[in-house]
């Protein structure tokens, strides 16, 4: 993610913490935890948060060298998504030889092509699906910028109504099918850049307006909700990983994740003084990139330590060996729904090792850039 963010606002590096926990949660049934989850839910805006952020932090200098734009971004996003896939790749390899299905065999679609439409191949790092969609978002809103330089308050503002404009083309293919292949990576960047547009639009326009004393503004944030879920029926929630569930249509989904981030980002301004600072914050703020693509592997790690005790001792009489093997989301959890804020820690925790792991050898490698 932007290091501009981690470096120099707390605020945003505890959205960001926050955004890996709601994405980590999503993954484990909740997490055993509750964040407003009944007013918010992750899966509504959990992605299009990391957008926000990723707009919030966007530079008129990008425009200037589009070259060195996108090959700083694809060195960022893509090369570290190829590696890892590389690496998930071999695991599945080796996992194979003892029993376990997880995943589609290596080959050339797999490893190339997949990864850039897809992300789910080998199923260990799904969480890469979003790397792709977010450098296509960031693209096309840099090229824009670049043939139709914005300027001013209005210009902001057509921008920004724009992307909404092309967000509710991705709705409305998505409900008319297109969801397959290439198809989807076009879904998936449409429906990010509307939350990269507010970003942008955010910073530039509605920021020094947001001064409304915490009261009003939570009062008002609720009443938004509120409507949204009395007027649509249910508490509106979406996959935007696989663009399925668009139920509404139009730009109600983007307005449900516009809601919840306007939460957030008056939360996060409320806690900054007191968890802005906090080395476990900082510490999942500044691999984030990491926890979306290595989760996963942190479950795994704690069922296999389940497995290991279970075929050695006997203990774990429950445990399913054979789902643990077939399954990724077969979660044992001893105790009820509670344990699984140890798999969401897991989840946090073993990325993080991961990515020190990794730049403990890239030190190694070369000292200079250490």
């Amino acid at each position: 993610m932007e290091q501009t963010i981690r470096q120099n606002d707390y605020r945003f590096r505890l959205l960001y913490a926050l955004g890996m926990i709601f994405v980590v949660s999503g993954h484990t049934a909740g997490g055993g935890v509750s964040l407003f989850y009944d007013w918010f839910p992750p899966y509504a805006f959990h992605m299009g948060l990391f957008v926000f952020c990723a707009g919030y932090f966007y530079k008129d200098g990008y425009t200037a060298d589009l070259p060195g734009f996108f090959r700083r971004k694809a060195k960022r996003l893509l090369l570290p998504m190829y590696l890892w896939n590389c690496f998930y790749a071999l695991l599945v390899l080796v996992t194979r030889l003892f029993g376990f299905t997880i995943g589609l065999p290596p080959s050339f679609e797999t490893l190339v092509t997949m990864p850039l439409y897809e992300g789910s191949q080998f199923e260990y790092n799904m969480g890469a699906w979003f790397v792709v969609p977010l450098f296509a978002a960031e693209g096309l809103a840099v090229l824009f910028r670049r043939l139709c330089p914005v300027r001013g308050k209005r210009g902001e503002t057509a921008a920004f109504l724009l992307t909404l404009v092309l967000g509710a083309l991705g709705v409305w293919l998505a409900q008319h099918g297109y969801r397959r292949t290439w198809w989807l990576l076009l879904l998936r960047t449409l429906y990010f850049l509307p939350f990269y547009g507010l970003g942008i639009f955010y910073r530039r326009v509605l920021e020094p307006y947001d001064r409304l004393p915490h009261g009003w503004y939570f009062a008002a944030v609720f009443f938004v909700q509120y409507l949204i879920i009395i007027l649509c029926g249910r508490i509106p929630t979406y996959t935007p990983s696989r663009c399925d569930d668009f139920v509404e249509g139009g730009i109600v989904p983007f307005i449900v994740g516009f809601t919840a981030i306007a939460f957030w980002l008056r939360m996060a301004k409320l806690l900054e003084p007191s968890l802005g600072r906090d080395r476990w914050v900082n510490a999942v703020a500044a691999n984030s990139y990491s926890i979306m693509v290595n989760q996963y592997l942190g479950f795994m790690c704690l069922k296999g330590g389940f497995a290991l005790l279970h075929a050695l001792t006997g203990r774990c009489r429950d445990f399913d060996p054979a789902l643990f093997r077939s399954e990724l989301a077969y979660f044992y959890t001893p105790g009820g729904r509670i344990f699984y804020i140890f798999y969401l820690a897991a989840g946090l925790l073993v990325p993080i090792l991961m990515q020190r792991a990794v730049d403990s050898a890239k030190r190694r490698i070369n000292p200079r850039k250490g």
